[in-house]
């Protein structure tokens, strides 16, 4: 996520973080309030003073470590924002099909109720027609029964 030059800008700051904190150090240690002759130095005092070189290059390092861990927070909280901002947009989802579940729920209540009615409309119209069926056979028979019964009589 990092650009080249945010990368540039940060290693400017602790480069010359350090070099504020060192002249710093240098004037405490040899200066006795105000700058000190760098060709008076011993061997010694100059030996001392690389070790605090490496001791305050630490220190810069260290105290920018903890700058990347607050950028690492911000980012961490920005995942979380998006993170939440997904499970209000998938609540709303959520809400819809639930909606839409009720919505089927009564469309299949009612659906039922006119298949059970057409059902039972459809078992009278069967059951009409059977008679209906059973009334002309009837009537054919006793049609039959009668001419055979009155023919008969003719004889």
């Amino acid at each position: 996520r990092e650009s080249s030059a945010d990368k540039r800008k940060q290693q400017l700051r602790i480069a010359f973080c350090y070099l504020d904190d060192i002249k710093g150090k240098f004037r405490e240690e040899f200066g006795k309030g105000g700058y000190p002759d760098v060709n008076q130095l011993s061997e010694g005092e100059c030996a001392r003073f690389n070790k605090t070189l490496g001791d305050r290059m630490k220190y810069v390092l260290n105290n920018d470590q903890i700058l990347l861990a607050n950028k690492n927070i911000e980012d961490i909280q920005d995942v979380m924002c998006e993170n939440i901002e997904k499970v209000i947009e998938r609540g709303e989802k959520v809400e819809a099909l639930e909606t839409q579940t009720r919505e089927l729920e009564h469309e299949s209540t009612a659906f039922r109720k006119k298949s059970n009615k057409l059902k039972t409309t459809m078992k009278w119209r069967d059951r009409r027609f059977a008679m209906v069926i059973g009334a002309i056979v009837l009537i054919i028979i006793v049609i039959i029964v009668i001419y055979f019964t009155t023919s008969g009589d003719d004889e």
